[in-house]
C-alpha cells in the first residue's frame, strides 16, 4: 500500500468530520455491501437535519465522537481494501475527522457569524464538499 492511499483514508476522515455518514455510506457503496441501501438513507437524512436550527454542534462530545468513529472505521476499510494496515488507516481516519470538524465548525461559524452570510447555502456548499471528497476517496485505482 502506498502513502496515497493513506491520504485516502484521512480523505475519507475529512468527509466524517463534516458529515458523519457520508463516508460510511460511500464506503459501503465502494464494497458492494447490503448496507449500502440503509447507510445512503441515513446519511440523506443528516443531510437535512444538519440544517434545522435545534441540530446540536459537531464539536458536542457525541457529535465529535461519532466523526471519529465513522472517519476510523472508514479510514480502516479503504487500508484494509488497499492492502494496507487498518490500523494506520484507522488513525488516518480519525484525525483527520478530528481536524475536519474543528475547521468545518470554524469556517462556518466565521462565514455566518462574523461576516453575516446565510447559514444554508454554506451548509449546502459543505454537503457537496462532504460527499465528493467520501467518494473520491473510494474511488477504484
Amino acid at each position: 500500500m502506498g502513502l496515497a492511499s493513506y491520504f485516502r483514508c484521512a480523505g475519507i476522515g475529512a468527509s466524517s468530520g463534516l458529515r458523519t455518514f457520508s463516508a460510511p455510506a460511500a464506503t459501503f457503496a465502494a464494497a458492494g455491501s447490503a448496507w449500502t441501501g440503509l447507510a445512503v438513507f441515513v446519511a440523506g437524512c443528516e443531510l437535512v437535519f444538519d440544517k434545522l436550527p435545534i441540530t446540536p454542534s459537531r464539536l458536542s462530545p457525541v457529535g465529535l465522537s461519532a466523526r471519529i468513529v465513522s472517519g476510523g472505521s472508514c479510514g480502516a476499510a479503504l487500508a484494509d481494501r488497499a492492502g494496507g494496515s487498518r490500523i494506520v488507516g484507522a488513525a488516518c481516519g480519525a484525525a483527520s475527522a478530528v481536524a475536519s470538524a474543528y475547521t468545518g465548525h470554524s469556517i462556518r461559524r466565521y462565514l455566518t457569524h462574523t461576516i453575516g452570510w446565510n447559514d444554508f447555502p454554506i451548509a449546502l456548499v459543505e454537503d457537496a464538499i462532504a460527499v465528493s471528497s467520501a467518494r473520491a476517496a473510494n474511488a477504484v485505482d
